[in-house]
């Protein structure tokens, strides 16, 4: 089958690519991939959040809201558990940064450098782009949308998914299932081997 699009990166590439985020904003970039690998929002969702969206009374929230005006189609806002692995990149990169101060409650989760506005989603691919570079890691297929592939490719054989659609589409957030359909490219060698196996 010939895929078009991002590629889900494999839990070696997503360690590498951490490893290879480095530099003044090494923790602003990894927390940013990290939320991305483990929620499943697209880069725009994740760079329309504030501080005060992510971080209450000094600590992270359980569960993250994007706004509806921020989501693709604007159709509703969408709510996401954070997996305890974001988490901790979070609270990493919100006690170094002092962000967790009422007075950053406004500011963009993951700003730009010296500004309170939001890295834009060219930088963010730069960011994954180098260091995927730096880690000898492929650049084919590779961007920010990634981070939603990987999402995906995870939840789909998570056992409570077990490669239901309907459920994929509720994770990932779509209107219409034939959405999701494109999302499930990395479960072909799946299938073929559930033939081979039969």
């Amino acid at each position: 089958m010939n895929y078009k699009g991002c590629k889900a990166l494999t839990d070696e590439e997503v360690n590498k690519l951490l490893e290879g985020m480095t530099g003044r904003h090494a923790l602003r970039d990894r927390a940013l991939f990290t939320l991305g690998v483990f929620s499943g929002f697209r880069v725009s969702e994740l760079l329309s959040v504030r501080v005060q969206d992510i971080c209450r009374d000094g600590r992270i929230v359980d569960s993250l809201t994007v706004r509806r005006e921020s989501m693709k189609g604007k159709w509703e806002a969408r709510t996401m558990p954070i997996h305890r692995t974001a988490k901790e990149a979070l609270e990493r990169y919100i006690r170094v940064e002092k962000l967790d101060h009422p007075f950053h409650a406004r500011t963009a989760l993951f700003f730009a450098q010296g500004k309170t506005t939001a890295m834009s989603a060219a930088h963010a691919w730069e960011v994954i782009q180098a260091a995927a570079e730096r880690m000898g890691v492929s650049t084919e297929r590779l961007g920010t949308h990634s981070m939603r592939k990987t999402f995906a490719s995870r939840m789909w054989t998570n056992p409570r998914i077990s490669g239901d659609l309907c459920k994929m589409q509720r994770l990932l957030g779509h209107v219409n299932v034939n959405n999701t359909v494109r999302y499930v490219e990395f479960a072909s060698g799946l299938l073929e081997a559930a033939v081979l196996e039969a």
